[in-house]
């Protein structure tokens, strides 16, 4: 009697590690995307290197798990295996820094491929193991591998979805990344950690101690890096959200102030001592165009709050301001830390999702969204764009600012875009603005749409002579973007890897520290 019990209980052990070790597939995948995201962004490359980091992993894992199963002792070594496997979790928030410390002077590519490796490769590569060796265990007591393999599996599976959705709805976005890499990595090994314990093999528990101390003290110390104060930090579905107060560390770069930056890029700058934003100079071009061509009371609404520069200055210009932005967070340190208006009318939303539910029409309707080198692919499509239109007034516009390429493979994404609005019924002005206008790697394009041509004319003929003829940019070999076929975001591949490698070598090494 005791022999079946005990038979069971071990039976029921592997069953949970099992379905433990699925959840934590998935929580070591979602957490090394967003562990990545503030260095090198969330663009097709990096999700694809994780992606194939996790296959290539668990392919090794399942490999060696086989072989592995082969031998005496089986559920030792699914202890010891489990053990290792929640250590490194535990440590993947310093494994990226390591990883870092190997790139040097790699190419983006390498350099993405090279710290998704190096982070998600250990830890998924133990989980990998785990299965076989738990199949061959209960095999032997089973006589029936078809229906243990099928019910680990299964079990596996479900412990991922659970996770995946636990995680990605509620963990990363309440609690960031180090806290739960820590608890996540810790609860696996403790059980593995518990046997051990009863079976007095302490050396194993004294490695777990010191990894959870150690990374502990880690995850809860506060970073504190010279001339820079960090106000708020915080891990979510865009990322890593900062807002910094920082001395520059030579004369040349702009007045000490206060930045947002979400993945490590700068979102907006406020000037402490004068207390006002610094604009970018596209928000100078924004807001002298609704003031010169629209008047008071004027409905513009806003996708993309960022430090909320814009709806600011047209809310105190009397204009009717509403903004759309996804994530809470930037509402948040938006109110908290750069004096943003709490009487203008947010909408916490997805901008596709708040454009198609609109119950109102615009004047204008400015797209700030784009994150750095991301290019929100879901919202320039062709029926996006076909929405927008129906909200917007007669002589309403659509007003958004990109990446500076626009010639040759590196610009096929931004003709691509045109092209769309083109489809929809938009015509445009493209106005390169930065710091040398000529050169595609030190601008950025504004672009403004409507469909009344007399309207756009009369609102860009004071920048005619700056900007790029409609005539010169080619849109033969360009496409459409459609929702059916969405191939912005591998159209902006190549412009989004170029503008991520020299924005790398400034921001990222200033503030990623």
């Amino acid at each position: 009697m005791n022999t079946k019990n005990n038979l069971h209980t071990g039976n029921y052990l592997l069953y949970f590690i099992s379905f433990f070790e699925g959840g934590c597939v998935m929580a070591a995948e979602l957490l090394g995307a967003k562990l990545m995201a503030p260095f090198f962004g969330t663009s097709l490359h990096v999700w694809a290197s994780v992606l194939a980091s996790t296959l290539i992993a668990l392919a090794l894992g399942y490999f060696i798990g086989g072989i592995l199963s082969k031998k005496a002792n089986r559920l030792n070594t699914i202890l010891l295996i489990a053990l290792f496997g929640g250590i490194f979790i535990m440590l993947m928030p310093y494994s990226i820094k390591f990883a870092l410390g190997l790139i040097g002077s790699l190419s983006i590519t390498l350099s993405i491929i090279v710290s998704a490796v190096a982070l998600l490769i250990p830890p998924l590569f133990m989980m990998g193991t785990i299965s076989p060796l738990i199949i061959a265990e209960l095999s032997e007591k089973n006589n029936n591998a078809g229906y243990v393999s099928g019910s680990i599996y299964a079990i596996s599976t479900l412990g991922g979805i659970l996770f995946t959705f636990l995680y990605g709805f509620y963990i990363i976005p309440t609690f960031g990344l180090k806290i739960p890499a820590l608890y996540t990595g810790a609860s696996f090994s403790s059980i593995p950690v518990i046997i051990f314990v009863l079976k007095r093999k302490y050396n194993y528990v004294a490695i777990w101690l010191a990894v959870i101390i150690a990374s502990g003290y880690l995850s809860y110390k506060k970073q504190t890096i010279k001339g820079i104060e960090i106000k708020y930090q915080k891990e979510g579905m865009l990322g890593r959200v900062t807002v910094a107060d920082y001395i520059p560390l030579d004369s040349n770069s702009i007045e000490n102030g206060r930045v947002l930056m979400i993945n490590n890029v700068v979102q907006g700058y406020e000037n402490k001592g004068k207390g006002n934003s610094y604009l970018f100079e596209y928000h100078h071009i924004f807001i002298d165009i609704i003031e010169k061509n629209y008047p008071e009371g004027a409905c513009v609404s806003a996708l993309g709050l960022g430090t909320g520069t814009i709806p600011n200055i047209l809310y105190k210009k009397n204009y009717c301001v509403e903004v759309c932005d996804i994530d809470e967070r930037i509402h948040k340190v938006a109110k908290d830390y750069f004096n943003f208006d709490p009487n203008i009318k947010v909408c916490i939303d997805d901008a596709r999702h708040y454009i198609n539910n609109l119950e109102r029409n615009f004047d204008v309707i400015v797209i700030d969204i784009f994150k750095g080198e991301e290019s929100a692919p879901h919202l320039i499509t062709l029926e996006s764009f076909l929405e927008m239109k129906k909200h917007l007034n007669t002589d309403g516009v659509i007003m958004f600012n990109i990446n500076g390429y626009i010639d040759g493979s590196i610009g096929k994404g931004n003709r691509s875009l045109l092209k769309t609005l083109n489809q929809a019924g938009f015509n445009f002005k493209v106005l390169p603005q930065g710091y040398n206008d000529t050169i595609p790697d030190q601008r950025n394009l504004f672009i403004i749409a409507a469909t009344n041509t007399h309207k756009l004319d009369s609102i860009m003929k004071p920048c005619n002579n700056q900007l790029i003829p409609n005539s010169s940019i080619d849109l033969q070999n360009a496409v459409v973007f459609t929702d059916d076929i969405p191939q912005a975001e591998v159209l902006f591949a190549e412009a989004s890897k170029r503008w991520r490698e020299i924005y790398f070598t400034s921001s990222v090494i200033l503030f990623g520290n």
